[in-house]
C-alpha cells in the first residue's frame, strides 16, 4: 500500500544511517523490521506508532551533534540541519500515519489481543535491549556467537513474544499454543545445556552449571549456603503470574504434560498425595541441610540430586501416564508446592463464576488435578492450580475467568497473557544452566 511507503522509507534511511556509522547489527535490524508489515495484526501498527516517532529523535539528535560541530570549526551547517530535520519529520509523521483509517483496516486485531501483542512486544524489547546495553557479561546468546546479531535476536524474540501473547487469548489456541511454546522452551533449554558440556561452553549461563532439576531451586542454596540468583528469579516470577511457572516456565513440567496426556482423561490422585506432597518437601530440603551440616561433598550432593531427578522421569513415565495427571509437577517436585503457596502473592487468580452448573468439561482438560467436583462446588480451583488456563475453553457457558484487582476479567486476562508471554521469550533468551 502506498500508505506504507513513508515508513518503509523512513527505515531505509535510518539503515542507510547506521550502515555509514558501521553498526551491521542495526542495519540488519532495520531491514528485518519492514518484515512485520506483511503482518495484518494491528500490534504491528502499534509498534510503528510508538517506534517512528522514537527514532526521529534519534535524527534530532544528529543534527545538533553536527551542527555543533560545524558551528565550533566555522563551518556551514544550516542546511545540514535542515536536511536531517526534514528526515527526522517523514520519520515521525510515517508512524503517525498508522492512526489512519486505511492502515487501522489493513491491521485488523481484537482490541484485547492487540493490547497484550503490543505490550508483550515492549516489555521484551526494551528488557533485552537494557540487558544487553547494561550487563557487562554477554548475557544474549547472538552477543556470545556474533555480536552484531543481538538486536536481531532481540527483534526476533519480541515480536515471538507478541505472537504469543495474541494466541494466548484465542480460545481454540490457547491450550495447543501453550502446549508448544512450552516444548520448545524445553527443547531450546536442554539443547543448550548439552551444547555447552560437549561442544561450546558459550552455550551456558554459568561457567559452573548446575543440575537441570527444578528441587536445586531451593535445595542447592540450602547446601551450598550461597546462590540466591535462582530463588529470586523464582521469587520474582512467583510475583508477576504466580504459579503459573509450573505451566509456562519449568524447564521439566513440559515433559511431565505429555506425559499425563498419554491418558485420555484426568483419573485424578487419592488424597493422600497432598500429604505426601509436603513430606516430599520436607525431605528434600531436611536433606540439603543434613548433606551440609555433615560436610558432604559435592560429588555425593551432586550424585542424590542426579538419582532424585532420575526418579522424577520414572514418576512421569510410569505414574502421570497412567493417571493423566501431571504427579511429577503437581506431587513430586517441592517447586510446585513452593508455587502454589508462594504464588499468592501473584494478584491474579483462575475463578469460577455462579453460574458454574457442575458439568465438569474443564475437569476433564485439567492436568493438574485442581479441578475436581469438591473444587467445582467450592467455586475455587484446587491448591495445585498454576493458571495455565487450558480450562477457559472447555467451559462450555466461560464461567471460568482470569480475575485481577480492578479489572474485568478480559482485561485481566490480556495483562496475564502479556506478562506470561513476555516472561517465556525472556526465559528463551536468558534462562541457561
Amino acid at each position: 500500500m502506498a500508505r506504507l511507503i513513508p515508513a518503509v522509507l523512513s527505515m531505509l534511511l535510518l539503515s542507510a544511517h547506521f550502515l555509514r556509522q558501521g553498526e551491521l547489527g542495526l542495519v540488519a535490524t532495520s531491514l528485518a523490521s519492514l518484515g512485520l508489515l506483511l503482518c495484518r495484526q494491528r500490534f504491528v501498527a502499534h509498534v510503528f506508532l510508538v517506534a517512528l516517532p522514537a527514532l526521529s529523535l534519534l535524527w534530532v539528535g544528529e543534527a545538533a551533534e553536527i551542527a555543533t560541530v560545524r558551528m565550533t570549526l566555522g563551518q556551514p551547517w544550516l542546511r545540514m540541519a535542515i536536511i536531517l530535520g526534514a528526515v527526522a519529520v517523514l520519520t515521525a509523521l510515517s508512524g503517525i500515519a498508522f492512526l489512519s483509517t486505511r492502515l487501522r483496516e489493513r491491521y485488523s486485531q481484537s482490541a484485547a489481543s492487540a493490547q497484550a501483542s503490543s505490550a508483550a512486544f515492549f516489555i521484551v524489547g526494551i528488557a533485552l535491549w537494557a540487558v544487553m546495553l547494561k550487563v557487562p557479561q554477554p548475557m544474549l546468546l547472538a552477543q556470545r556467537f556474533a555480536p552484531w546479531t543481538a538486536s536481531l535476536e532481540i527483534l526476533a524474540l519480541a515480536t515471538f513474544a507478541a505472537f504469543v501473547a495474541g494466541r494466548f487469548l484465542d480460545d481454540t489456541r490457547q491450550a495447543s499454543t501453550r502446549r508448544f511454546v512450552w516444548l520448545l522452551f524445553c527443547a531450546v533449554f536442554f539443547a543448550q545445556f548439552v551444547l555447552g558440556l560437549t561442544v561450546d561452553s558459550r552455550f551456558l549461563m554459568a561457567s559452573q552449571p548446575h543440575l537441570p532439576v527444578p528441587a536445586l531451586i531451593a535445595a542447592g542454596p540450602i547446601y551450598r549456603g550461597e546462590g540466591l540468583f535462582m530463588p529470586i528469579l523464582f521469587g520474582a516470577t512467583l510475583l508477576l503470574v504466580g504459579p503459573a511457572w509450573c505451566s509456562h516456565l519449568c524447564y521439566i513440567g513440559a515433559l511431565d504434560h505429555e506425559m499425563s496426556r498419554r491418558c485420555k482423561r484426568p483419573l485424578g490422585l487419592p488424597k493422600v498425595a497432598s500429604k505426601v506432597r509436603v513430606g516430599l518437601l520436607v525431605a528434600v530440603l531436611g536433606a540439603a541441610l543434613l548433606l551440609r551440616s555433615l560436610g558432604a561433598s559435592p560429588l555425593l550432593a551432586g550424585g542424590l540430586a542426579a538419582g532424585f531427578g532420575a526418579l522424577g522421569l520414572v514418576v512421569m513415565l510410569l505414574v502421570s501416564s497412567r493417571f493423566g495427571v501431571m504427579v511429577h509437577c503437581t506431587v513430586f517436585c517441592p517447586m510446585g508446592l513452593f508455587a502454589a503457596v508462594l504464588g499468592k502473592v501473584s494478584p491474579f487468580r483462575m475463578k469460577i463464576g455462579p453460574g458454574c452448573t457442575d458439568c465438569g468439561a474443564c475437569g476433564r482438560v485439567c492436568r493438574y488435578d485442581a479441578l475436581r467436583p469438591e473444587h467445582l462446588a467450592a467455586r475455587s480451583p484446587g491448591l495445585s492450580c498454576t493458571l495455565c488456563g487450558d480450562c477457559l475453553s472447555a467451559c462450555p457457558a466461560r464461567h471460568l475467568h482470569y480475575t485481577l484487582v480492578g479489572v474485568s476479567p478480559q482485561t485481566a486476562r490480556s495483562v496475564f497473557a502479556a506478562l506470561a508471554s513476555s516472561l517465556v521469550a525472556l526465559f528463551l533468551a536468558l534462562a541457561r544452566l
